[in-house]
């Protein structure tokens, strides 16, 4: 199974999508890859650190992440990709709030339980987030029918984020910080 969940969400959102993903006994948080040594770096759910990418990962179902040592650092080596990965909106300059992701891409018979834990935190994200809230704009080009564009189905944006949006014309979602283009409301 490959797929992804397109996100905004502020530090307020983060933290309630956080709370769903440990509510399930035995689901953690790893800091994404490399490592400086082949332990696992689980994180504390209440005090995560500035990393931008980070691992969901189930002890009871995959009970050992293996890792590599590849040009000194170790990375990631499971068969199967049996976690799921969580790239972080980033929060830049106080005004640019970046989207992020949660994405999946199985590979092995082993991977059922994990494809589950994904379709329940897309549920979660379609229960509690919004899309079609936002289109994309390009300010530098002419205003026409496709710019901006319709609204994005695809990026589901946090309750709080909207309102942060919202609340300051100088506030922007974006893709990536440097990026021209930015959403704006519907």
């Amino acid at each position: 199974m490959r797929s992804q969940v397109r996100f905004i969400m502020d530090a307020e959102d983060e933290r309630a999508f956080i709370r769903a993903v440990v509510a399930e006994p035995e689901t953690v948080l790893v800091s994404g890859p490399p490592w400086q040594s082949s332990d696992v770096p689980l994180l504390d759910p209440t005090r995560l650190p500035d990393n931008y990418y980070l691992l969901i990962w189930h002890r009871r179902e995959v009970p050992v992440l293996k890792a590599k040592k590849s040009n000194g650092v170790w990375e990631l080596t499971n068969e199967g990709n049996l976690t799921i990965q969580f790239l972080r909106s980033r929060f830049w300059d106080k005004t640019i709030l970046c989207d992020g992701r949660i994405a999946i891409a199985t590979t092995s018979a082993r991977g059922v339980a994990v494809e589950r834990r994904y379709r329940k935190l897309r549920k979660w994200f379609q229960g509690t987030f919004r899309n079609n809230v936002v289109r994309w704009w390009h300010p530098p080009g002419p205003k026409t029918a496709k710019n901006p564009g319709a609204p994005d189905r695809t990026l589901w944006v946090g309750p709080s984020a909207l309102q942060w949006l919202r609340s300051n014309s100088a506030h922007k979602f974006k893709q990536d910080r440097f990026g021209i283009t930015e959403a704006i409301p519907t």
